[in-house]
């Protein structure tokens, strides 16, 4: 496990220059307020932001709950949150170093616990999602929300390609298989989500870093699906105007501890 995490913060510290600022992708409003309509935030709650590298998702939110704490491991990430915070004076989110999987907090600590497109990287899932039940106050809520695999036919193809896109991927699983590990760690599922997302796929590269060699045989495999060629799990076409785009599917699962 950690052989991953040393690929994790090497991956993550070579994207930096894609988190922090308003024109990151991971910025989008739509995407934090999606999270929040599942967390429904109080003005009094303290929420950790489980693997949220450079704190996007908690300084989006920041003026809807108490106190923000953003838990990665990626130096790089943390101190370009931290500059983020200070530059747009959000007072109210903490950067921590941490793995998901050994979370230095107490028992029921947190009112919410927010893990956005994380599940994904883990070696393991287990452990992590165990522990953002254990740091969940009872009447708290746990929101997972994550990329999944299309079907459980496509998911070793799909999962393939986003590996060749970004090294620090694992596995993304398939919407019954993540419920299905979120029950397992002792979280009761009350609710989920999806959402269909379509992004051009050069941006899609670039925001990764992906090694030329590989962006070209991840590229060779879109262009054959888009063509009419065998699946990718990522639904590659070629719009009107041309451009080569993907689509994921988000799932964003409400649960609370058992």
């Amino acid at each position: 496990m950690s052989e991953h995490h040393d690929v994790v913060r090497r991956e993550f510290a070579r994207q930096a220059d894609g988190f922090g600022h308003g024109a990151s992708f991971f910025a989008s409003a739509a995407t934090a307020d999606w999270v929040d309509a599942g967390a429904r935030l109080h003005p009094e709650d303290i929420v950790l932001d489980a693997g949220g590298g450079a704190g996007d998702l908690s300084r989006a939110l920041a003026g809807r709950a108490r106190q923000f704490v953003v838990a990665d491991l990626t130096d790089e990430l943390r101190a370009a949150g931290r500059d983020a915070a200070e530059r747009d004076g959000v007072a109210n989110v903490l950067f921590v170093r941490a793995a998901l999987e050994a979370l230095p907090f107490a028992d029921r600590s947190f009112d919410a616990v927010l893990c956005r497109f994380v599940v994904h990287h883990l070696a393991d899932p287990a452990p992590a999602l165990a522990e953002l039940a254990r740091v969940c106050r009872p009447a708290g809520r746990v929101v997972v929300a994550d990329l999944v695999a299309l079907d459980d036919e496509i998911a070793e193809r799909q999962n393939g390609l986003e590996r060749l896109r970004d090294p620090s991927h694992t596995a993304g699983l398939t919407a019954d298989g993540l419920e299905a590990a979120l029950t397992a760690a002792g979280l009761r599922v009350e609710g989920r989500d999806a959402v269909d997302r379509t992004l051009e796929a050069e941006p899609w590269l670039e925001r990764a870093h992906t090694a030329p060699d590989a962006a070209a045989e991840v590229r060779a495999a879109l262009d054959a699906e888009a063509g009419g060629g065998p699946r990718t799990g990522l639904r590659a076409a070629r719009g009107d105007d041309g451009v080569l785009r993907v689509g994921q599917r988000w799932l964003r699962f409400v649960a609370r501890p058992a």
